[in-house]
């Protein structure tokens, strides 16, 4: 039990530096909780991210969106019934 404790609160340690060097809390967290002082000291060792990396991230994350919104079809192309389908229809 305490060992979980300790490794939470290495996580926690983890998720403070990460945000300080402008990383994912995620990061932080996984490395301080999987590997406990030693993740801790690889995220402190991690380049700090800039704001101009953190803008061309959300910028590119938006401009696949954007291209992924591009590729959806505008207007659903109904199938064209025909009078003959429906002459099949009623005549069974």
């Amino acid at each position: 039990m305490a060992l979980l404790l300790i490794l939470f609160l290495f996580a926690l340690l983890g998720v403070y530096v990460a945000s300080e060097k402008n990383r994912a809390a995620v990061e932080g967290f996984a490395l301080g909780c999987l590997l406990g002082p030693f993740g801790v000291i690889v995220e402190a060792l991690l380049p700090t991210k800039t704001k101009r990396d953190l803008a061309g991230a959300m910028r590119a994350d938006a401009d696949d969106r954007i291209r992924e919104l591009n590729e959806l079809p505008l207007v659903y192309d109904e199938p064209q019934v025909t009078d003959d389908d429906v002459d099949r229809f009623i005549t069974g």
